[in-house]
């Protein structure tokens, strides 16, 4: 007996959203009792800037998350934590290896419920992050700022909303490619191969859009000012840790937000059969791991979809059917000059600057060198480049 073909409803999903929150999401716990916690979002940036950061939340009370009555609620509070917890980390010199209670007891109960790492990730940048000016049109980021940023710039804020704005081009691929696989159990050809053009579509559809992230984003910026605030706890020596006041001393380490966090491209591989990295090698193991980094809703849709996903080996099965290989080829086309243009993207606003770093580093190093392209990772923990070249280079027939 075939496996149900899973319901966007059932994972607290929207058609017209994808993984965006099937509601806009909330600007503030309107709960006074959530107000030391709201008190602080606002006035983030300057907090940091002055060094304040800490001595405010080291005076804050522990909250109980029994207030906490929706999802959209869940995610708001788990947003606001996560940049306050990393104004707390990275705001400072040194970096701070220990979360207080203020922070870390109600942000682990709230990932429990959520199912995200106690730590920031693409969820809590984009997914939960955003407000449209006007309307609820979410695929252009003229349209769309940033809720919270750590150094209140424009920079910040465009970097943070154009992956808003691609999941908001990108959210019809999913029901076009749920539909895809009914088209396939039905042995329908001519309806997949119109689904299948549907996507591919769509797909052509977010190059053009990502490439729009130059207009309003300075590479220093993000590099300098930036970065740093979403770096996650495998960047700390020792690891972070949470003093949620069980008399566990253990630290924890963690990678920080990325745009591999995204649940969009990994669904899209798997309704279309690909596959990346062979068993045991890093690449898959990350691809694999990064899944801990989303919505443990959409964790749940990706490993659910993953039972049902039937195009590839109904393509290979009908290859004699050439509107059918045009159709699934050009799907993996418009994918990878996605990828392609994220190379570009990544080199430009992260490896260009961290060599950039390391050779004004070492000019005080006799023979000191910078690193090579293989050697730069992204703040997930991944080294970037070989990995996202990989990624590419498996999006193929």
């Amino acid at each position: 007996m075939l496996l149900p073909i899973p319901k966007l409803q059932d994972y607290g999903m929207r058609a017209e959203h994808g993984f965006l929150p099937p509601v806009l999401p909330l600007e503030v716990l309107s709960d006074l009792y959530f107000s030391p916690w709201e008190a602080v979002m606002p006035n983030l940036p300057r907090l940091i800037e002055r060094k304040q950061i800490r001595g405010i939340v080291d005076e804050m009370p522990i909250l109980s998350i029994s207030k906490l009555l929706t999802e959209s609620e869940w995610q708001r509070a788990y947003t606001v934590l996560c940049f306050i917890a990393h104004g707390y980390i990275w705001g400072d010199s040194p970096a701070s290896e220990r979360l207080p209670s203020s922070i870390s007891i109600p942000l682990l109960e709230i990932c429990a419920h959520l199912g995200t790492p106690p730590i920031i990730t693409y969820a809590a940048l984009c997914l939960w992050n955003f407000r449209p000016l006007q309307g609820e049109c979410l695929d252009n980021p003229d349209n769309l700022v940033a809720l919270h940023t750590f150094t209140g710039t424009v920079d910040e804020s465009w970097f943070h909303i154009m992956s808003v704005a691609v999941e908001a081009r990108g959210a019809p691929l999913v029901p076009i490619l749920l539909k895809a696989i009914e088209s396939v159990r039905r042995q329908d050809a001519i309806a997949l191969t119109e689904d299948l053009n549907k996507a591919a579509s769509t797909l052509s559809e977010l190059s053009p859009l990502l490439q729009r992230i130059h207009e309003r984003l300075s590479p220093k910026v993000l590099y300098n000012d930036v970065r740093p605030f979403i770096a996650g706890s495998r960047n700390l020596p020792r690891g972070l840790f949470y003093d949620d006041g069980s008399g566990n001393k253990e630290h924890y380490k963690y990678g920080g937000a990325s745009a591999a966090q995204s649940s969009l491209f990994q669904f899209c591989d798997i309704v279309l059969g690909i596959h990346h990295g062979h068993n045991g090698d890093e690449a898959k193991e990350f691809v694999k791991d990064i899944r801990n980094y989303m919505p443990g809703s959409h964790r749940k849709f990706l490993e659910d979809v993953s039972l049902v996903a039937n195009i590839r080996s109904f393509q290979k099965e009908h290859e004699a059917d050439p509107a059918l290989a045009a159709a699934y080829t050009r799907c993996l086309e418009m994918l990878r000059a996605f990828r392609d243009k994220h190379i570009g993207i990544v080199s430009r606003y992260i490896v260009i600057p961290s060599k950039a770093a390391a050779r004004k580093a070492a000019e005080n190093i006799v023979g000191g060198n910078g690193p090579e392209d293989a050697d730069i990772s992204g703040t997930a923990g991944m080294q970037v480049i070989p990995f996202l070249k990989q990624m590419r280079d498996d999006t193929k027939v």
